[in-house]
């Protein structure tokens, strides 16, 4: 059986890629993968401005101190977005619910925030939250590991300023 060059071109490219995720992903501590699962449910879970939940983002990031511990800074729950619209939904990583954390951060290792799961309905238009990082997760992606959790689609995104990096289906973060 002849295989099509640019077919099995696509397969090495989407091995190497798989590859890829699986090495960023052994460079996330334990308990940073405890604290995006955590993240994942409260994304789902409902807020003052979020009353089913399933429409806003949480994340964070994650470093290590000036004498080398592990720290990880969880930001502020993200604001609602409860419709239809052109507007992203945003999260602002900085924003740490306890900023005291950083006071001794030393380097940034890594980052990651959750897309949502929910589905908007105005105006007769039914519209999800975009699963994989968005241009604007790209432009921004200052950490050596970028990630984006699906809370949809389940998927662990890996991405840089070029785009995605690889992905893992979410029961792979362990």
């Amino acid at each position: 059986m002849k295989i099509k060059p640019y077919i099995f071109a696509g397969l090495i490219a989407m091995a190497s890629v798989n590859v890829w995720a699986d090495q960023l992903i052994s460079r996330i501590p334990p308990a940073v993968k405890d604290q995006i699962i955590l993240s994942l449910l409260k994304s789902n879970s409902p807020t003052t401005d979020d009353p089913k939940g399933g429409h806003h983002e949480e994340g964070g990031m994650w470093g290590t101190t000036t004498d080398g511990k592990l720290v990880i800074l969880v930001a502020k729950s993200g604001p609602a977005h409860l419709t239809c619209s052109l507007t992203p939904t945003t999260l602002n990583i900085g924003d740490a619910i306890d900023p005291s954390l950083a006071t001794n951060l030393a380097s940034i290792e890594g980052e990651w925030h959750v897309h949502p799961s929910g589905t908007n309905t105005s105006d007769g238009r039914v519209c999800d939250f975009i699963q994989p990082p968005s241009e604007a997760d790209k432009s921004v992606a200052f950490a050596p590991i970028n990630l984006v959790i699906g809370a949809r689609d389940k998927k662990v995104y890996f991405y840089d300023h070029a785009g995605v990096v690889g992905t893992l289906k979410l029961k792979e973060l362990k």
